[in-house]
């Protein structure tokens, strides 16, 4: 046995929550959620995500580590990870090298669901708040305009 794969942690986890990151007996290494209000950009657009950065509480193979990554908030599916040279399933297909910065997550055929992304509403609010204050301008000048004529 190789490890205990961090590719899908539990979904909707709360603040604080215990996750289980290693179990190989006789190691076991849980770590706390950091923060489950980040964003994580996907293929899918920016998702609600979940922040894991905290050293583990045991060891892999004797020695400690940490563990810092986004994970889907709704489907638990990992967005990206380091180290990624403890995961199992790297190891398991020879996967030794990354490059750094490189997000592991490029595609999947798992509905996230909508992009939770606050830039959307910010273009949403501006493309619809320029036309209502236009408006509002045309009727300022038109109650004026009609009161100078009475």
């Amino acid at each position: 046995m190789i490890g205990t794969t961090r590719l899908w942690l539990p979904a909707n986890p709360t603040y604080n929550e215990d996750i289980t990151m290693w179990d190989v007996p006789p190691e076991k290494v849980t770590v706390k959620i950091s923060n489950e209000t980040a964003l994580g950009n996907t293929p899918q657009g920016n998702q609600k995500a979940f922040l894991i950065s905290a050293r583990g509480n045991g060891t892999i193979n004797g020695k400690s580590v940490s563990f810092h990554g986004l994970w889907d908030f709704d489907t638990g599916v990992m967005i990206d990870d380091y180290p990624r040279d403890t995961e199992p399933v790297f190891i398991a297909l020879g996967i030794k090298k990354f490059m750094p910065s490189v997000t592991v997550f490029s595609d999947t055929n798992i509905e996230l669901g909508p992009s939770d992304n606050p830039l959307d509403l910010r273009t949403i609010f501006i493309i619809t708040a320029l036309p209502i204050a236009f408006a509002i301008l045309l009727i300022a000048v038109y109650r004026r305009r009609t009161k100078r004529k009475h």
